[in-house]
């Protein structure tokens, strides 16, 4: 069905077309929003008190901004959705996901007594910075191990009990 055009795309249920006019979704207060009973997954309305277009998603039972400030965006992700960055579907959560691959691998938050904490989600807890940094690293029982820096804790077998820290190209061996 076409407004304003006799050719309307076939794949759309309804093309609006105007050089004139615009497209007006319905406007609400936030408290009518929440009253809509069993909102369908995408529906979108104006939300006159926070300015913002808000839209409904089923899988989190949550009404999401369109756009968040001048980033519209609550997810990036790459080409097939395996790779990506999240921040809170909820409000007050304040946290950001990183997943690589389709595992999750580390998260930003701030925690109640109000320090950034940034958490590596697998792997143990080892953390690696720079260049081939714990590449080539057989981690079957280290925890907790920090390599910063080019080659930090590079190809090593890291032994249960062990504690490494590394800066620079050179690691440094503690005994837990």
């Amino acid at each position: 069905m076409g407004i304003g055009t006799t050719t309307p795309d076939p794949s759309a249920l309804l093309d609006l077309n105007s050089d004139k006019q615009g497209l007006l979704v319905p406007r609400m207060k936030t408290s009518e929003r929440l009253a809509i009973l069993n909102p369908a997954n995408g529906l979108l309305v104006y939300d006159s008190e926070v300015n913002q277009f808000m839209y409904y998603l089923s899988q989190s039972n949550t009404w999401s901004p369109l756009a968040a400030g001048n980033f519209p965006f609550s997810e990036i992700h790459d080409a097939n959705n395996d790779t990506r960055v999240t921040t809170e579907h909820s409000t007050d959560i304040n946290q950001v996901y990183i997943e690589l691959g389709g595992a999750p691998s580390l998260r930003l938050r701030r925690n109640a007594a109000g320090p950034v904490l940034m958490e590596t989600l697998e792997n143990a807890g080892n953390i690696f910075i720079g260049n081939e940094a714990g590449n080539h690293c057989y981690i079957p029982w280290g925890k907790g191990n920090v390599g910063i820096g080019d080659s930090a804790l590079y190809n090593l077998n890291l032994q249960a009990g062990m504690l490494f820290r590394a800066t620079g190209t050179q690691p440094s061996e503690e005994s837990r």
